[in-house]
C-alpha cells in the first residue's frame, strides 16, 4: 500500500487574546486552511479470494485497474473472506468497488453496515455484482441495509428476476454502452432494480420485463450516480466461451469517471515526460548463451550485441541470469566477457534476471507447481543448481551484487530486478528488493492489436504486492507474440500495433521494447527486433532508461492531490512530473502557478509539466490566461533550472542522445540566438510564439531574443 497521507489536526485555539483584529485574522487563516481538501485517489476493491479462480479471473481486475490508473487512481484489493476493514478516511479513499461473490462474505451484516457508514462519509460505492445477492440466506437485517444502500442510488429491488429472453427487451441504451462489442441481441437477464427516485441516477442501460406482475417493468442494468455506480456483470463485458477472450460492453473510462465524479480531476501520469511519451527498452536474459542460426559460431547474446545494441541510438536495460553466466555454476569465461562487453556499452544499463530464473516465486505455491510441473513439465528453476533450494535474497539482492562485482563497470552498479517466469513475486520476496533499494519490473503482458482487439488486453501500470509496488512492462514480449516461441518467429514486429494503440487516442502505456536474448536465434526474430526499434525511431518520444521510468511509477503511487480554492496542489510527486487533464478548455495560468514549467494541449489531453525536485506544485487554470511569458511546451528529456528575463531564457536539458526542446509564450517572428554546449546558432520564433531547438544533447541552453 502507498504511504497514508493525513492532514494536520485542526485543534481549537485554547487561548483567545488580542480580540478584534487578531480574532478576525485567526478565523480567516483557519478558513483558508480548511478550504484545502485532499482529492482522494485510492479505491478499495472487495473481491472473493475463493471464487476468483476462473479462467477470466483477472479480466475485471485488470480492466478496472487500467482505467483507474489512467484517471490517476490507485486500486487496492481486499478479500471479503477477511474481517471487515477499519473505517476509511474519505480524504484518502474515493470509492469502494464491490466485485465479490456474495456467498463468500463471512459477515454480510457487518459489511453492509460498513458500506453504509462509508457512504455516510461521502465515499462512493460501485457495484459490479448484484447488490441484493449478499442478503440471500442472511438475516433480514442484511436485506434492510441493502435497501438503504440502494435508496442512495434512487433504486429499489423488487425481487423479480428472469433470464427468459422471449420476455425481455432493451429499454434505454446510453452512448457509453456497446463500447467494444454490441450487446447481445436478447438481454441475458432482467434483475429487478427499479427506479424510485430517478433524479438520483443516470441510466446507461435498462431492460424491460414484459411478464412482470407490475406490468412491463423496466429494470436498471447499468447506471451512474453521485453515490457511485451499478453495472450488472452480464452487461460489463463479453466472454468468448472458446478462448476466454473478452470485450467491453460498457466504456470503462467513462463509467469510472461518471461513477466516481472525476470530471475536472487532475490525473498524474508516468507515461509522459514534459509532453512526450516515455519510450524505453529492456531485455530478459533468457537465451543469453543460446545457440543461434544467425551465426552458428556465436551465441545469442553476442549476435544481439553486434547486430542491435551497438547499432541503435536507444537506451536499453540488459540482464543476465547469474547461474547461466557464472563459471562456478553453468557459465564460462566467454559468457562473462560477453556480459561485460554489453554492460560497457554507453546505451546499456545492467539488470539481474535472477540467480536461477524461477518460473514461480513461491516454492510452496501449489497452483504454480501444478501448472509448471504437471502441464509444462518444468521444475521451479530455469537454470538448475545442484543442492539449491529457493532463496529469495539470493535470487534478487545477491544476484544483483554478483553482477556488480563481476560484470559491470565501476560507475554502473546493478540496481534492477527483472522478474522471471510468471513474474509473481510475493511480499516476502519484494521485501528483500525494497530493503536493498533495488528497482523492479516485469509482468502485465499488454497486447492490444487487430487480433487481440480489446482494451481488456491492456494491463495497469503496476500492482501492489502487499505494501510494495511491482511495476509492469509497457507492452508484451516476443514470447507471447510467437506463441511461446513456437512461431511465427517474426511476430514480435507486430508489437508496434500495440504500442500505437496504447498511445492514442488515450496514452495508457509508455513504449517499451521488451524482448529476450533468444530473439537472436533466427534471422526473422532478429529482424523483428530491429523493425521495432526502427519504428520507435520514427516516434516523437522521450527516450529514457528503464531505471528512470520505474521511479516515475513508484512516485505515481505516493503523490497526493489537494484542491485549494482554484488551485490543484500536487505534493510528493517526486519524478512523476506530468499531470493530465481531460478538459482542454482551460489552461494553466502560469502567473498563478507554482513549480510548473509549462504545458501542451495534445489530442490525448492537456499535459502540465511539473518542476523536478520540488516538493509541491500548484496548478491554477483559467479559460483565457495571459501567458505571454516564456514557458516549456515540450521536451524529449528533463528540463531544470528554467529561468527567464525580458529577453533571455536559460535552462538545463538532460536527455538520452539527440533531443528537442520547444518553448512557447515568446514574441512572434523574433530572431533568437541559441547557445548550447559552447556553440551558437540563430533561429526565429514561429508566428504563434514558439521556438523548437534541436537536435540538443544534455547541457545548458541559453536563448537571447534579438
Amino acid at each position: 500500500m502507498p504511504r497514508r497521507h493525513t492532514l494536520p489536526d485542526r485543534q481549537p485555539h485554547r487561548v483567545l487574546w488580542l480580540a478584534g483584529v487578531l480574532a478576525v485574522l485567526v478565523l480567516t487563516l483557519c478558513c483558508q486552511k480548511a478550504e484545502a481538501s485532499e482529492v482522494a485517489r485510492r479505491v478499495l476493491v472487495l473481491y472473493s479470494e475463493t471464487a476468483d479462480q476462473t479462467p477470466d479471473q483477472n479480466i475485471w481486475r485488470r480492466g478496472f485497474d487500467m482505467a483507474a490508473n489512467y484517471h490517476g487512481l490507485l486500486s487496492e484489493y481486499r478479500a471479503v473472506e477477511q474481517p471487515v476493514p477499519e473505517p476509511l478516511d474519505p480524504r484518502e479513499w474515493r470509492a469502494i468497488v464491490c466485485a465479490y461473490a456474495a456467498p463468500n462474505m463471512e459477515d454480510p451484516q457487518a459489511y453492509m453496515d460498513w458500506l453504509l457508514a462509508s457512504m455516510n462519509r461521502d465515499i462512493r460505492v460501485i457495484f459490479l455484482t448484484p447488490p441484493h445477492a449478499v442478503s440471500a440466506g442472511a438475516p433480514p437485517a442484511v436485506r434492510t441495509r441493502v435497501d438503504m444502500i440502494l435508496e442512495r442510488f434512487g433504486l429499489a429491488y423488487t425481487q423479480e428476476q428472469t433470464t427468459a429472453g422471449n420476455l425481455l427487451a432493451y429499454g434505454t441504451t446510453g452512448p457509453h454502452m456497446q463500447y467494444e462489442r454490441p450487446l447481445p441481441a436478447v438481454p441475458p437477464l432482467f434483475d429487478g432494480y427499479v427506479p424510485t427516485k430517478p433524479q438520483r441516477h443516470t441510466p446507461w442501460l435498462t431492460v424491460r420485463n414484459t411478464s412482470s406482475p407490475s406490468g412491463n417493468a423496466e429494470g436498471i442494468a447499468v447506471a451512474v450516480s453521485p453515490a457511485g455506480g451499478l453495472a450488472l456483470p452480464e452487461y460489463v463485458y463479453w466472454i468468448d466461451p472458446a478462448d476466454y477472450r473478452h470485450k467491453w460492453y460498457l466504456d470503462p473510462f467513462a463509467f469510472l469517471s461518471a461513477s466516481l465524479g472525476l470530471e475536472g480531476m487532475p490525473a498524474l501520469t508516468p507515461t509522459t515526460l514534459n509532453g512526450k511519451r516515455i519510450a524505453m527498452s529492456h531485455i530478459d536474459a533468457d537465451g543469453f548463451s543460446g545457440f543461434t542460426n544467425v551465426d552458428k559460431k556465436s551465441n545469442c547474446a553476442t549476435v544481439m550485441m553486434e547486430e542491435v545494441l551497438k547499432k541503435i541510438d536507444f537506451p536499453v536495460t540488459a540482464s543476465v541470469i547469474q547461474a547461466e553466466v557464472d563459471p562456478e555454476l553453468s557459465g564460462n569465461v566467454r559468457l562473462m566477457e560477453t556480459a561485460r562487453a554489453i554492460f560497457a556499452l554507453p546505451n546499456v544499463e545492467p539488470a539481474s534476471h535472477s540467480f536461477t530464473h524461477p518460473f514461480y516465486w513461491d516454492a510452496n505455491d501449489k497452483q504454480k507447481i501444478a501448472l509448471f510441473r504437471d502441464k509444462l513439465g518444468l521444475e521451479q528453476y530455469g537454470i538448475p543448481v545442484a543442492g539449491y533450494s529457493f532463496d529469495p535474497k539470493r535470487e534478487t539482492v545477491d544476484s544483483c551484487q554478483w553482477i556488480t562485482d563481476h560484470l559491470t563497470p565501476a560507475d554502473k552498479p546493478c540496481r534492477m530486478m527483472l522478474w522471471s517466469g510468471s513474474c509473481d513475486p510475493k511480499p516476502f520476496v519484494m521485501k528483500h528488493v525494497y530493503d536493498a533499494g533495488l528497482l523492479n519490473i516485469n509482468g502485465g503482458d499488454t497486447i492490444y492489436d487487430q487480433h487481440n482487439d480489446s482494451l481488456t488486453g491492456v494491463s495497469p501500470l503496476f500492482k501492489f504486492v502487499g505494501p510494495y509496488v511491482q511495476v509492469f512492462t509497457g507492452q508484451a514480449n516476443e514470447n507471447i507474440l510467437t506463441n511461446l516461441w513456437t512461431g511465427p518467429y517474426h511476430a514480435y514486429r507486430y508489437i508496434t500495433r500495440t504500442m500505437e494503440r496504447t498511445g492514442s487516442p488515450r496514452r495508457l502505456m509508455p513504449i517499451d521494447a521488451y524482448y529476450h536474448f533468444y530473439s537472436a536465434e533466427y534471422d526473422a526474430s532478429l529482424q523483428a527486433v530491429k523493425d521495432v526499434y526502427a519504428w520507435i525511431a520514427t516516434q516523437d518520444v522521450a527516450k529514457v532508461f528503464t531505471s528512470a521510468y520505474i521511479p516515475m511509477v513508484m512516485d505515481f503511487t505516493q503523490a497526493t492531490v489537494e484542491r485549494d480554492g482554484a488551485a490543484d496542489v500536487i505534493s510528493g510527486y517526486g519524478t512523476c512530473l506530468s499531470v493530465r487533464y481531460e478538459d482542454t478548455s482551460t489552461l494553466p495560468d502560469l502567473a498563478r502557478c507554482t513549480n510548473v514549467l509549462g504545458y501542451e494541449v495534445q489530442p490525448q489531453g492537456l499535459f502540465v509539466h511539473l518542476k523536478r525536485g520540488a516538493g509541491q506544485a500548484r496548478i491554477v487554470r483559467a479559460a483565457s490566461p495571459d501567458n505571454r511569458q516564456p514557458y516549456l511546451q515540450s521536451a524529449t528529456g528533463w528540463v531544470d533550472d528554467f529561468s527567464h528575463s525580458a529577453d533571455t531564457i536559460r535552462l538545463r536539458y538532460e536527455g538520452f542522445g539527440n533531443g528537442t526542446v520547444t518553448l512557447a509564450g515568446l514574441p512572434a517572428g523574433r530572431a533568437a540566438i541559441v547557445s548550447h554546449n559552447g556553440t551558437a546558432r540563430s533561429l526565429i520564433t514561429s508566428l504563434t510564439g514558439t521556438l523548437t531547438i534541436g537536435p540538443v544533447r544534455s547541457g545548458t541552453l541559453g536563448i537571447h531574443l534579438k
